[in-house]
């Protein structure tokens, strides 16, 4: 069976840059509606160090998602588990598995840039 989905990285360009509150919530209400239309899922994707706020923190998110809708799989693509400590993201993944009674699709990866944003501190 052919599903439909959206993804959303949260992102607020400077040239169309909003409130992040008023952005979260306008993202949320799309997401809220795309459910009503009959979407089937919808994929969060994770980016740091960017200055357009690029979603950050992908399962606050997910969460914010499970409270407001009632049928729609919601999934990371792809959390990036190395900025995260493992058993924090087992037992945050299992809260948003529970409010979302079980539509919950966790995705984690390594990540990747063309160009390194992040230097490791010497010293």
């Amino acid at each position: 069976m052919l599903k439909f989905g959206l993804m959303q990285d949260f992102r607020n360009p400077r040239q169309w840059r909003r409130p992040s509150p008023e952005l979260y919530h306008q993202i949320l209400e799309q997401i809220v509606r795309a459910e009503e239309l009959g979407y089937d899922n919808v994929w969060l994707t994770e980016h740091h160090f960017t200055e357009d706020g690029y979603n950050p923190s992908l399962l606050p998110t997910a969460a914010a998602i499970a409270a407001t809708t009632t049928r729609l799989r919601i999934g990371t693509f792809v959390l990036l588990l190395p900025f995260q400590h493992p058993v924090r993201v087992a037992e945050d993944a299992t809260c948003v598995d529970i409010w979302s009674n079980g539509r919950f699709d966790l995705g984690i990866g390594q990540g990747y840039s063309h160009k390194s944003h992040w230097r490791p501190t010497t010293g």
